[in-house]
């Protein structure tokens, strides 16, 4: 009678004790990006600071009663346990929202917000940590949310981001020919990598920078973000340096910004 008894309370043990033994670990990261998986189940791609940007299984997340969906929403700067799976993706099992985007949310903070998501998800290679990546990241994503102008913090975050890529624009001389860049206007060239002077910018099709744009430009390349944030940039100014830091970034990176387009509608 002694020996079934012994059993049972062996295998109560084995239940209580062996989810404790799958390896668990937290983290702190950045949604980017939601896909519905199976019925119930999400797969949440995150960009976070220990681990890169990596593929999470969020599983019951679509339930009406899920606890974690709140806490999963697009752009939420998030805190979260995770366990490693048996297949290639870990499985969020806790998270809890340190800020979210909606509680400033407007159309022209969300668009800016998702270009920033795009570039991150497009161009970050999986698994690679880089806590300054995130850093940046995270600031972009704070100055969508609640700096005064939104398009501002998205053009800091995307030159910045090139140039911590190794595709730091040519600010100084012409991409083209090479000789120095004068105070005029010119234009720009992602496949060259740059700024292209007056004279190669009429004799070909380049987009327009001005010289505003171009002392912009170079701010930003020499990382003076408190002489930036002082800088008045009207909205010809801001599509100019959009459409220059996304022409770079997109021709390094093979990829065609799907939201660029909207965020420009925008502006016009």
């Amino acid at each position: 009678m002694r020996e079934p008894q012994k059993r049972r309370a062996s295998l109560h043990q084995c239940r209580r004790t062996g989810p404790s033994r799958v390896p668990t670990y937290t983290e702190e990261g950045i949604v980017l990006r939601r896909a519905d998986w199976s019925e119930y189940d999400r797969i949440i791609t995150v960009l976070t600071r220990g681990r890169g940007k990596v593929a999470l299984v969020a599983r019951g997340v679509r339930r009406p009663q899920s606890r974690l969906a709140s806490h999963l929403d697009l752009f939420t700067h998030v805190d979260l346990v995770l366990a490693s799976g048996r297949g290639t993706m870990d499985v969020i099992t806790g998270a809890r929202a340190r800020s979210r985007l909606e509680a400033n949310f407007e159309l022209e903070r969300a668009t800016t917000a998702a270009v920033c998501a795009e570039v991150l998800d497009a161009l970050v290679d999986p698994g690679v940590a880089d806590p300054g990546l995130f850093d940046l990241a995270l600031l972009a994503f704070t100055d969508c949310g609640a700096a005064p102008d939104p398009v501002k913090g998205l053009l800091w975050f995307l030159i910045r981001f090139a140039v911590r890529s190794g595709y730091a624009p040519l600010v100084h001389e012409c991409a083209a020919c090479g000789v120095l860049l004068e105070a005029d206007d010119g234009g720009f060239s992602g496949r060259l990598g740059g700024v292209v002077c007056p004279s190669c910018a009429s004799s070909g099709h380049f987009l327009s920078l001005s010289l505003r744009s171009l002392k912009v430009l170079r701010v930003i390349c020499r990382d003076e973000r408190e002489v930036f944030g002082r800088v008045a940039l009207p909205r010809q100014e801001q599509l100019q340096l959009l459409a220059a830091a996304t022409d770079l970034l997109g021709y390094q990176g093979e990829h065609h910004f799907r939201s660029v387009p909207v965020l420009e509608g925008l502006l016009q």
